[in-house]
Parts: structure tokens; C-alpha cells; sequence
């Protein structure tokens, strides 16, 4: 019975009842301090982040051999980075990432590139998908399933087709880049296989699941989203859980979109920020990961009112646009707020290795900033007689950097 508990348990309990209640009201919103719209009393992400322009340059870009003009996916296999043609071409070349130079080709001609645009590997798979539709009528939309350790073997023995349709495709009639069925992005895991459309008519991007088994299959229509451009090229780290589909708007400027902190495989409930890829114009159709946070792009060669180069660009990297989890668990859990609950003054204190200047954000339940301020050092004393009593949070920021704590003011 209430009555009978001592005076701490019942501060205890009435502590974790408001601060339980306060968690209540602030379930969602936006959980990235780089956006534009963060919210830190935000508990769940709810995907609507908003971003100021972000521009980004390659490290350096090369020539590609003229062999591989139509350059329309990559993949890295046994340390080598892979391409391919998607016209007619059933090879696959390897890419001196140094020079642009073919150092290796593998022939699966026979397979019969209608359109190739994109290729993609797990631990047991490397798959082609000969999706390219720009017409919108193709009925012969397929992948190429090849048991990864036989990729360079050339052995037509091993490999299945998983042939499809798109579920909610009821018009076939052909219309040159004006449909939403054309393709050229897709993702793989260990036994599904998820597809980016290239909307055409309405500039989205609609994400698609099938099954990674061959046969005929339906593909479902489970999430779409105003990518405001052409999506060409997919790839992911699927351990750290983040995504980059690439493409080009309709004057041919490149783009990139970074999707992370999103639940199970729904791409587009999280984060979803735009970069620029400050290439001028170019047509890119391909990226793929380096593993390490980096990401490699290829443009094909654009013949139009300019002439631009089939190339190869280097150096991006997502290090600075994302949250390094383990990092801000260390740091969070070194710092100390106290007292809690606080009635007059409340001390901040960092370790050593976090001397610089801090910005601070007091909040009320509400959502309202109640107090804002900075210092400088490794312990900082406060006072709360502002406050009115209640459940506050307060927010320690460091240029990118945020740390979010729960108090009650008594």
C-alpha cells in the first residue's frame, strides 16, 4: 500500500512514474541533431527530418575505358570492383580503381542482356537484374540468380531465373521515359530481393519485394517516396543499416539519398537526406560501398547537347552525416547531471576528454525551450529558479554532436 512506503521509495517511485508519463508524451519526431527540425525530446524517429542542402565532392574521378561507356552497376567480388554494359553486352570487367583500366572480364553472354541495370551479391549469391524497362512494356522482366563462388566460371548449369511482374502494373502500352515501371536499382538480402523503380512520369521511387527463389513471382509494392528525380543504382551496409540509392533529375544534376535509423526494411520511414553530388552534369547509374563508410559512383557516357565521359569517382564518405552509436553511448554515460531532482541548481559535469565548449537547451514536457546557454570546462552549476516544478530535458550540443538527459525540477 502507498501508505506504508518510506519517503525515498515514494520520491522513487513518484519519479519513475513522471518520467514514465513524460516519455509517454514525447514518442515521436525528429531524433537527428543535424536536421533541420530535430527535436530532442523525440524518443522514436518518425521520418520526418528535414535537411539544409548538402553538397559533396569526389576525392577524384578517372577516365573509365571506353569498353565500358554504358557503365550500369558495380559490385565488389573476391576484392575486385565489377561492372557492366546494360545493352546487349554479357560481360562483366573488372576496374583498376586506380587507373579506369579492365584488368579481368568474365563472359556471360549467353545470358542475353536485354537491359541490364544493376548487380547485386550476398554470402551465397551474385544477381543480375535485367530490369531496364524504359518503354513501360517489357513482359520479360527477369534476374539472373549465379551461386556466388561460380560467378567467374561462366558455367550456364548454375544459374536460375526469377522472372516477374509488377502487382500493381495494369497498362502496358508502351511510352518511351513516360511510365512508372522502368527499374534500375535494386537491393538483396538472404532471401529477398527489394526493387527501386525509376518513376518517369511521377519522379518517385516505389520499393518493391519479391522472393529471392526462382520461378515466376509477383512483385509487392511496399513503401514509395518523392525521391524528385530518376533512381539509378542502390547499395547498403546492411550490419550498420544504412542505404545510398544514387540517380539524376531531369536536367541530369546527380543525386544521392543516405536513408538510416529506419525500422525492419522500411527504407523510407527514417532518415531520408538528399545529397548532391557535385559532378556537374552527369548521368550516374551505378554505386556500391567500399565496407568501410565509403561509397564509389560510375556515370555512363552522356552523348547529348555536351558531350560527358563514362567515369569513375571516389571518396564519398557518410562518416559525418550519421550518428556513431557506440561513440555517443560512451560519452552519454560518462557525463553527469545531478542533483536529480534538482530544486535550485543543477551541475553538469564531463570528463577530462570532453573539454571544449558546450552549448546547453533546457526543455519543459511541452516541447517548449525554456533556457539556452554555453560554457566552457568540464563542470558548469546552473540555476533553475525559472523553473517552475516539473519534468524537464536538457540538452548538451557540440557543434554535431548532442547529448539529451531527463530531470525533475522539485
Amino acid at each position: 500500500m502507498l501508505c506504508s512506503l518510506t519517503g525515498q521509495r515514494f520520491l522513487s517511485l513518484l519519479i519513475s512514474c513522471i518520467l514514465g508519463a513524460f516519455h509517454s508524451m514525447a514518442q515521436s519526431g525528429c531524433t537527428d541533431p543535424q536536421a533541420n527540425n530535430f527535436n530532442p525530446l523525440a524518443a522514436v524517429n518518425d521520418g520526418s527530418c528535414l535537411y539544409a542542402t548538402t553538397i559533396t565532392q569526389p576525392n577524384v574521378s578517372i577516365p573509365l575505358n571506353a569498353i565500358v561507356n554504358e557503365t550500369s552497376g558495380l559490385v565488389f567480388w573476391q576484392d575486385q570492383l565489377w561492372t557492366h554494359n546494360d545493352d546487349t553486352d554479357g560481360h562483366f570487367y573488372a576496374i583498376d580503381t586506380l587507373t579506369g583500366e579492365i584488368t579481368d572480364t568474365i563472359n556471360w553472354s549467353a545470358l542475353n542482356n536485354v537491359d541490364w541495370e544493376e548487380v547485386q551479391c550476398n554470402e551465397n549469391f551474385v544477381v543480375i537484374g535485367d530490369i531496364g524497362n524504359n518503354m513501360g512494356n517489357r513482359t520479360d522482366l527477369k534476374f539472373f540468380v549465379i551461386p556466388y563462388n561460380d560467378f567467374a566460371s561462366g558455367d550456364l548449369s548454375v544459374v536460375d531465373t526469377i522472372s516477374f511482374t509488377y502487382a500493381d502494373q495494369t497498362d502496358w502500352t508502351p511510352s518511351l521515359n513516360n511510365n512508372d515501371f522502368d527499374a534500375e536499382a535494386f537491393l538483396l538480402t538472404a532471401d529477398s530481393i527489394f526493387i527501386f523503380s525509376k518513376c518517369w512520369s511521377s519522379l518517385h521511387t516505389k520499393r518493391y519485394a519479391l522472393p529471392l527463389q526462382s520461378g515466376v513471382h509477383v512483385a509487392l509494392k511496399r513503401e514509395e517516396f518523392d525521391a524528385q528525380g530518376l533512381i539509378t543504382g542502390a547499395t547498403w551496409d546492411e550490419d550498420a543499416q544504412k542505404v545510398l540509392l544514387c540517380g539524376y533529375n531531369n536536367i541530369l544534376m546527380p543525386f544521392a539519398f543516405l536513408l538510416f535509423d529506419y525500422s525492419n526494411e522500411n527504407f523510407f520511414n527514417g532518415n531520408k537526406r538528399k545529397i548532391i553530388l557535385g559532378l556537374g552534369l552527369h548521368q550516374v547509374e551505378a554505386v556500391v560501398s567500399n565496407g568501410s563508410g565509403g561509397f564509389i559512383f560510375t556515370n555512363e557516357m552522356y552523348n547529348g547537347p555536351v558531350v560527358i565521359s563514362a567515369a569513375l569517382h571516389l571518396g564519398w564518405s557518410i562518416d559525418s552525416w550519421v550518428n556513431h552509436t557506440d561513440d555517443f553511448l560512451r560519452t552519454k554515460d560518462a557525463i553527469q547531471i545531478y542533483p536529480n531532482p534538482a530544486s535550485d541548481f543543477l551541475t553538469i559535469e564531463l570528463p577530462p576528454s570532453v573539454h571544449s565548449l558546450w552549448k546547453y537547451e533546457i526543455w519543459n514536457s511541452e516541447g517548449k525551450r525554456m533556457d539556452k546557454g554555453r560554457f566552457l570546462g568540464m563542470k558548469h552549476k546552473m540555476e533553475l529558479s525559472s523553473l517552475t516544478p516539473g519534468v524537464y530535458t536538457i540538452v548538451l550540443l557540440k557543434r554535431q554532436e548532442y547529448y539529451p538527459f531527463h530531470f525533475i525540477k522539485e
